[in-house]
């Protein structure tokens, strides 16, 4: 049985049109004249948008809104798939998000749809292009009214336990009228004024039950828990989940104890582990969680804030740095915040935060930027690079000095790495270099930052091939392979 009624247990790869084909191929020709020659042009690949672009005024139609995500090996279908509204493509998921208007009626969201590049063969003056196509069936039935918002809820995608084939999955409903609000008036203030955002109607259809969203809470949190190896005090994931991490005597996972949080929305990102007593989480429609001592306060995220990587640091220091080096810190754990545009680039960027002994570092890898903060302090200065280094793959600060290694390179390497060490109170740059070529990140051993280990050979930067262990007691003057 493909479909069942109530808890829409659905097959994505049976051969009925209807109900979608996995993968299925179709050829695409392209006719040349003459010797054909295909150029690739690659680049690096734009990090995705927030959410979707909506115009200010939308007129007489109607607004559809929704959030999809996808559990396990569906998590893709949360980002950029197409829309299929009564079979035919009406936008994107993007980064979660369902968002469009529509003329007044009655539709179906009949499902996602994705297509993805299966090569080309070249045959004489033609080139066969191979396309792979997916359809995730949904079929959820709503009425779109002029100037009114209809909500298809949070639609869950769960991959069905039972089938080894791993073509079924779930879909499951859940009410998120209230983020969806917050989504609204927070990314399109003007859009939500003219509209009747605080009455939008709920798309009809079976919920799920209470009982089975906080099994799945459970179930993401163990999982969490277990991947962060034990170091995690608190872990945050999609649908609104939030836990506190139990451990046994040993330090190991034991459990997790859920923590309500008024919340469905997916995760955006959460603070790494770097203090034990504090946590804070950000949802993907900017809803900022903080935690101490067990207990949750919702805190109000600061103005202008698009979306970013949220950081509990020192002792009462949050920072939110989104991915054009926009900076938002706060030293009253969110209550308040300042924020710092001194830096902001033009283009797209991975921006990351690392802590220090007396304050924090936030950095981009190219072209390489650093800037460093004091705890309990808004204010940032810049940090002086070595004028070798041409990109920052990792900088860390340990009680021996600071630390900065560049980004591994996607190709095979052919030489030996370079990474820079600057001991503490010294303003000089001492270079250093990894024990052999395609080496992965140091790991520190140590709080000191003397003892480091790295693994080196084809395997470790993801290629074919062998690895092996090197360490270092020296902060990488010397390795010796173990």
């Amino acid at each position: 049985m493909d479909e069942e009624v109530g808890w829409c247990r659905v097959s994505c790869g049976t051969q009925k049109h209807e109900r979608g084909k996995l993968m299925r191929k179709r050829l695409i020709l392209f006719v040349m004249l003459g010797a054909l020659s295909m150029v690739l042009l690659t680049g690096c690949v734009s990090l995705p948008d927030y959410r979707p672009d909506l115009p200010e005024d939308i007129g007489d139609k109607g607004l559809v809104v929704g959030q999809v995500v996808g559990i396990g090996r569906l998590w893709q279908w949360s980002i950029y798939k197409e829309v299929l509204i009564n079979n035919r493509k009406k936008g994107k998921v993007v980064n979660g998000f369902i968002a469009f208007p529509l003329s007044p009626g009655e539709y179906e969201l009949s499902g996602l749809y994705s297509e993805s590049y299966g090569g080309s063969s070249s045959y004489g003056g033609y080139t066969v292009t191979t396309m792979n196509t997916t359809t995730l069936p949904v079929k959820r039935k709503f009425v779109v009214r002029s100037k009114e918002i209809t909500n298809l809820g949070l639609i869950v995608l769960y991959p069905d336990p039972g089938d080894k084939e791993q073509k079924k999955f779930m879909r499951l409903f859940v009410d998120n009228t209230s983020d969806m609000k917050h989504f609204l008036k927070s990314g399109y203030p003007l859009l939500a004024q003219k509209l009747r955002t605080d009455t939008m109607t709920l798309a009809p259809g079976d919920l799920m039950p209470a009982n089975l969203l906080e099994a799945l809470r459970k179930e993401i949190a163990i999982k969490d828990a277990a991947s962060s190896g034990g170091y995690a005090t608190y872990v945050a994931g999609d649908v609104g989940t939030l836990a506190e991490v139990q451990k046994n005597k040993d330090g190991k996972v034991s459990g997790v104890r859920l923590i309500d949080v008024p919340t469905v929305s997916s995760l955006q990102s959460e603070s790494p582990n770097y203090v034990k007593d504090r946590f804070a989480f950000l949802t993907k429609n900017n809803r900022l969680f903080f935690v101490q001592n067990g207990k949750v306060a919702e805190k109000r995220t600061p103005d202008g804030l698009r979306a970013g990587k949220v950081y509990a640091l020192g002792t009462s220091d949050l920072v939110i740095v989104d991915d054009k080096l926009e900076i938002y810190a706060s030293t009253s754990n969110g209550d308040r915040w300042q924020s710092y545009l001194g830096s902001v680039t033009e283009k797209k960027s991975d921006a990351k935060v690392s802590p220090g002994a007396t304050g924090y570092y936030a950095y981009i890898a190219t072209p390489p930027l650093a800037l460093f903060s004091a705890y309990g302090r808004t204010e940032f200065k810049s940090v002086e690079l070595p004028v070798e280094i041409k990109s920052i793959g990792l900088l860390r600060e340990k009680p021996a000095g600071l630390f900065a290694e560049r980004e591994i390179s996607f190709y095979m390497e052919t030489e030996k790495r370079p990474f820079f060490f600057r001991a503490a109170g010294k303003t000089a740059w001492d270079p250093r270099s990894m024990p052999t070529p395609n080496c992965a990140h140091i790991r520190f051993l140590d709080n000191e930052g003397l003892n480091l280990s790295t693994e080196c050979g084809d395997r470790a930067v993801g290629f074919g091939g062998p690895k092996d262990l090197y360490v270092s007691k020296d902060g990488g003057k010397t390795w010796q392979k173990k």
